[in-house]
């Protein structure tokens, strides 16, 4: 008699068991649905965050930095000539601009250190899907941290700005690579932007004569001279 009474709670158990099973299940199933809808749109906010925090922090430290140091050509240059007094070559002070690069860098990576990155924010409509949804609902939020590494290079750039004219540029080219942490995703990101430092034109010597052939039909046969004297 005992078998048979135990027989109806055994039972009992069992269909609690199976209906707990089945939530557990349907608690897990909901749960990768919400992170496969999360994650991918996750990523890319906080891509675009990272792109944008550090940007904004490397143009804020620089422009800073330009504006309280007295950074001029002649300070980050030297020049050479030849006994006629034409320039020759030029040198740029590698201790100095050494300097100043570790300096940036120390200011950039400092106030990225202290920033507050704050909480992404995501509609819960966008995160169902669909046109109608996206922007509506409340916010669901996810704290984000994030860490830079910057690297600052010092680079010249020589461009023609007219005849024997020559525009010589030092450019401070600073690259961040930034890792934002948002929950249970990560991601990098890269960012490269460039400031000039310090420009000059140089001149040469210029030539008595010169040749204009870029309005010409044909430029072997039909060739301007200006210099030269026709008798």
């Amino acid at each position: 008699m005992k078998r048979c009474r135990n027989k109806p709670k055994q039972a009992a158990q069992r269909r609690r068991l199976a209906g707990l099973c089945l939530t557990l299940a349907g608690i897990l199933a909901v749960l990768f649905w919400f992170v496969g809808q999360v994650e991918p749109l996750l990523v890319r906010l906080a891509q675009n965050k990272a792109q944008s925090v550090t940007l904004k922090i490397i143009h804020d430290r620089v422009g800073e930095w330009l504006a309280s140091e007295e950074i001029t050509y002649d300070s980050l240059v030297q020049f050479g000539y030849n006994p006629d007094g034409e320039l020759i070559y030029l040198e740029t002070d590698m201790v100095k601009l050494n300097t100043l690069k570790a300096h940036v860098g120390s200011r950039i990576q400092q106030s990225f250190d202290q920033h507050d990155f704050g909480a992404i924010s995501i509609p819960l409509g966008t995160l169902l899907g669909g046109d109608l949804l996206v922007g509506r609902g409340p916010s669901l939020r996810f704290p984000v941290e994030m860490s830079c590494s910057v690297q600052c290079t010092f680079t010249n750039l020589f461009d023609d700005a007219g005849i024997n004219q020559t525009r010589h540029q030092i450019l401070l080219e600073i690259t961040g690579t930034t890792l934002a942490v948002a929950d249970w995703c990560k991601t990098s990101t890269k960012v490269t932007t460039n400031f000039i430092v310090a420009e000059t034109i140089l001149v040469g010597k210029v030539p008595e004569y010169f040749t204009d052939v870029e309005h010409s039909a044909d430029a072997l046969q039909d060739i301007n001279d200006y210099g030269y004297d026709i008798n």
